[in-house]
């Protein structure tokens, strides 16, 4: 139950205005259940024991307080409010659209003639104002019907038919889209499946889509495909195919006349990892700006784009502009709203560049940059250290460096066997090729006895494959590279040379 409380919490804590205050009048003035609300969102619980305990209450008692909280928070969720949440008036649209569906359909089922029929239009225009083909084939079904429950013409039924029809083929496009997106994204499929086997399923999807694509009025089939065909092309590093692909997404949702900024402010952030793909930073730093003209402060997309913006400006070198990136982000009032996930990312890439500035020997200015330490980072890092893929690649190179620069040769060397096993255990996807790389590369530092001159003679071949293996910047599943890996090999040996006074 603890997962359904965490998600319900999140949004009525994020979407609701006074939550604490309509969360009293909903229970009654029940203080358990304002004091189990608060429990919850001020600590990231995994289980309904553990929110037991923190709660200071007993299992069963627990459980009772949590169906009430969970029958609570569902009906405090339609007060949405879209300026809280920091969305447009699209998702407004389809927020508001999705609870008049669920209220004509029971007004509807219950036997209601008029007011089912009053709903219907209205939803009927939310459909076609803003590309929502669902909202106006579920209208256009209670039209058609109410042609015989309240009266009508056989033209009237014929024209609500066909356009129902029309509506519902559009609809069906779109949950084709949405089919393709969710299947694609199958923890199966993209950890497990051969990476030949995962492009060939995304050339196959983006084949079924491509002929409805510019000719389904559906703002959905659009973000999907353009996603799908993106995120294949980054893939594939075909860098520029995919810059052209979300120059078009944003051409497209640009000529809508109803406000896209949401769409806009994705697509304009997700053009970020192909230009560092082709060194283009500086167009880069245009497109991220660019999003954030379109993300209102404080929301989803807001943060979104200023972790691209990070990882444009460490891949720039533009170190003191990712510093600030880091204070403006973790300070910022909505952080701690954020999804535990979210929250560990900026942890993990706070380590980073605090690594970056210990392996430089610089020191950061004060209180600008948390004190890194080895075995507190790695606990801190609950959600990515599950994964054995992904973030926690990173997650077990910051620890290695973080070990090195405290001077734990020991623990250095521990590490780095274990390191050889994750490596050999779980970084055999072709995908991942950059990362083994850069393993091997620390591999060596035990074997040259942590003396630089041994130390570059061994690494020179693997830098030479390493230069020459394909860079993948949007490659989440196996090596993002928060430092590229050339870099931080580089920063390596000045660290070891600086140590060493040779």
């Amino acid at each position: 139950m603890i997962k359904e409380l965490n998600d319900l919490l999140h949004f009525v804590k994020t979407s609701v205005w006074r939550d604490e205050q309509l969360l009293t009048f909903f229970a009654n003035t029940d203080p358990e259940l304002l004091h189990l609300y608060q429990t919850v969102w001020k600590n990231n619980l995994a289980s309904d024991a553990e929110a037991a305990r923190t709660a200071d209450l007993g299992l069963t008692t627990y459980k009772k307080q949590a169906r009430s909280l969970r029958k609570v928070l569902r009906q405090m969720s339609i007060f949405f409010d879209e300026e809280k949440a920091k969305v447009d008036a699209t998702v407004k649209n389809y927020v508001e659209g999705t609870l008049e569906l669920a209220l004509m359909n029971l007004l509807h089922m219950r036997g209601y003639r008029h007011a089912p029929l009053g709903i219907a239009k209205r939803l009927y225009r939310r459909g076609i104002d803003y590309d929502v083909p669902g909202f106006a084939a579920e209208a256009l079904r209670v039209l058609k019907e109410s042609v015989i429950s309240v009266g009508g013409s056989a033209r009237q039924f014929d024209a609500y038919s066909a356009e129902y029809w029309t509506c519902r083929a559009y609809a069906e496009a779109e949950e084709r889209a949405a089919d393709c997106f969710q299947r694609l994204k199958l923890p199966h499929l993209q950890h497990k499946a051969p990476q030949g086997d995962f492009q060939a399923q995304t050339r196959q999807c983006l084949q079924a889509l491509e002929p409805f694509k510019g000719k389904t009025p559906s703002y959905l089939f659009h973000v999907y495909f353009y996603i799908i065909r993106g995120n294949y092309l980054l893939e594939t590093a075909n860098f520029n195919a995919a810059l052209d692909n979300f120059n078009e997404a944003i051409r497209y949702f640009q000529s809508k006349r109803y406000p896209v900024g949401n769409s806009l402010a994705m697509f304009y952030y997700a053009k970020v990892p192909a230009c560092i793909g082709l060194r283009q930073y500086a167009e880069g730093e245009q497109a991220v700006l660019a999003s954030l003209d379109h993300a209102p402060n404080g929301s989803h997309n807001f943060f979104n784009a200023n972790e691209m913006y990070f990882y444009l400006a460490m891949h720039a070198g533009k170190y003191a502009q990712a510093l600030e990136l880091y204070q403006t982000t973790t300070r910022h009032r909505r952080f701690s709203n954020l999804r535990p996930p979210q929250r560990e990312t900026w942890h993990i890439l706070g380590a980073y560049l605090f690594i970056l500035y210990q392996l430089k020997g610089w020191t950061p200015p004060e209180n600008s940059l948390p004190v890194f330490r080895s075995f507190r980072f790695n606990n801190e890092t609950p959600v990515y250290g599950q994964d054995k893929t992904g973030m926690n690649v990173a997650i077990q190179i910051a620890f290695t460096l973080l070990l090195l620069l405290e001077g734990r040769k020991g623990d250095v060397l521990e590490r780095i066997e274990a390191l050889e096993k994750y490596r050999s255990r779980y970084l055999h996807h072709p995908g991942a090729g950059r990362s083994n790389l850069f393993i091997r590369i620390l591999l060596q530092l035990p074997k040259s006895n942590f003396q630089t001159p041994v130390f570059r003679q061994k690494i020179e071949p693997l830098l030479q494959e390493l230069s020459a293996a394909p860079h993948r910047p949007a490659n989440q599943q196996y090596e993002l590279e928060i430092i590229p890996y050339e870099t931080l090999t580089g920063l390596l040996l000045e660290f070891l040379v600086r140590r060493k006074g040779d």
